[in-house]
């Protein structure tokens, strides 16, 4: 009974000594890494010219576009007719920041609404437009030099105008 007990002891004590020579190492080597400097190969003369003549460009100065910008208020009650149809609909555009919104009800009871950005130059507005039956598409607002009309179009190929100080359609409406 007693030989089992000393051989499991003596394996255990074996393994101990192996595991634990195993992790130490038999020889260090004191030498350093040895790094050998290069230089980067030289350019040629041509490649150093095109170098140069970068160099000259990026360093030379844009003179800046002036963009004109107006201060527009196209926020409030608009008349707007759409497409060939002489029919006009009232549709109040809301304004927060740079992006304007607004919808209105149409035909068969469905309502379109318009989702756009004010450009730039704060005359122009470029979009979405989307109706409840289905259909959408893009559209585009210019403001004229009175600023209570608007021509423009749907999905690049409709008519899209506005009037806010009256009820007169903008003629043309298509732009």
């Amino acid at each position: 009974m007693r030989k089992p007990i000393n051989l499991a002891i003596i394996c255990i004590s074996c393994l101990a000594i192996v595991s634990m020579a195993c992790s130490f190492p038999f020889f260090q080597t004191q030498q350093e890494e040895i790094v050998i400097p290069t230089l980067p190969p030289a350019a040629t003369n041509t490649e150093a010219a095109a170098a140069e003549e970068e160099k000259a460009v990026s360093t030379s100065t844009i003179a800046p576009t002036t963009v004109v910008t107006k201060d527009v208020a196209w926020d409030g009650q608009w008349k707007i007719w759409m497409g060939d149809s002489s029919k006009a609909y009232t549709i109040n555009f809301l304004v927060q920041g740079d992006k304007i919104s607004g919808a209105t009800v149409v035909t068969n009871h469905n309502s379109i609404s318009f989702i756009g950005t004010i450009q730039e130059d704060g005359g122009t507005i470029i979009g979405t437009w989307e109706n409840t039956d289905g259909t959408s598409g893009d559209f585009y607002m210019y403001i004229d030099s009175t600023e209570d009309e608007f021509t423009g179009r749907l999905s690049s190929s409709s008519a899209f105008c506005g009037n806010r100080a009256n009820s007169t359609q903008p003629s043309p409406c298509f732009e």
